[in-house]
């Protein structure tokens, strides 16, 4: 389990990702899907702080664009 608590820049944003994919398929209940839920939270916070600042760098989109597929499968999963 990676320990972060915030991302606080786009080398954290893509090794959280990297761990998304890795525990994406945990089952319901483990210490994986807990790890998952964090960070899809994280992500969220992330990208609304990136909203606030209003700008929206090359490097920020290519990697979001990346991440949507991962983030659509967890939240179309029913709990």
């Amino acid at each position: 389990m990676m320990d972060f608590k915030v991302l606080g820049s786009y080398i954290e944003y893509a090794q959280a990702a990297k761990r998304l994919d890795e525990v994406m398929d945990a089952p319901p209940g483990s210490p994986e899907a807990e790890e998952r839920k964090i960070l899809i939270q994280l992500f969220i916070q992330f990208e609304r702080d990136i909203q606030k600042k209003s700008f929206y760098p090359k490097e920020y989109l290519n990697k979001a664009l990346l991440l949507l597929p991962a983030l659509s499968v967890v939240f179309a999963t029913p709990q």
